[in-house]
């Protein structure tokens, strides 16, 4: 016998009211909880900052957060962080959820403030897409116990997170 269970739903903030929170002076109206849906994961460290100290491209950023066991921080945890953590200057960007806008570019989060007051922005961020040392990019390390899963993508570690949840249902069901 196949089980299947799917998790209960749990009642998270969404990134609409994480940005009222935040009171922003200016939000990009395309934030929005249906192109941003995410919901944190578990398995991760705290949220971190990347700092750069050399422009790179989003490429070079991939690349260097996937060598030093990182992932990027989607929407919700980058805001989640921004909460208690942003010293309401910084230009932070969030890669780890991109939207794709009408002309087929991708857009992730980035806010920063200014002398005009704090804003929440959609950046362009093809892999090919230069960022300044300015910049400071949102990431997570996963913390499971498995060494070959800080290679994975975020899709390949939810399912690896249910196929476990799966197994201690079983377990417990004794299946």
């Amino acid at each position: 016998m196949f089980l299947t269970l799917i998790p209960p739903k749990k009642s998270m903030k969404k990134i609409k009211k994480l940005i009222k929170e935040l009171k922003f002076d200016y939000v990009n109206p395309d934030i929005t909880d249906k192109n941003f849906p995410d919901q944190p994961r578990k398995g991760f460290g705290p949220t971190e900052l990347m700092k750069i100290d050399r422009e790179m491209t989003t490429q070079e950023i991939l690349d260097q957060m996937k060598k030093d066991g990182y992932e990027l921080a989607n929407s919700y945890e980058l805001l989640e962080w921004a909460k208690s953590n942003w010293n309401g200057k910084d230009w932070v960007v969030g890669l780890g959820s991109q939207w794709i806008d009408a002309s087929g570019c991708p857009r992730a989060l980035g806010f920063w403030g200014h002398a005009g007051g704090r804003g929440l922005h959609l950046l362009y961020c093809s892999l090919d897409s230069s960022w300044g040392r300015h910049c400071l990019f949102a990431r997570r390390r996963y913390l499971g116990n498995l060494d070959s899963k800080t290679s994975l993508d975020s899709l390949q570690l939810r399912i690896l997170a249910l196929e476990e949840f799966n197994k201690k249902v079983e377990k417990v069901l004794k299946l």
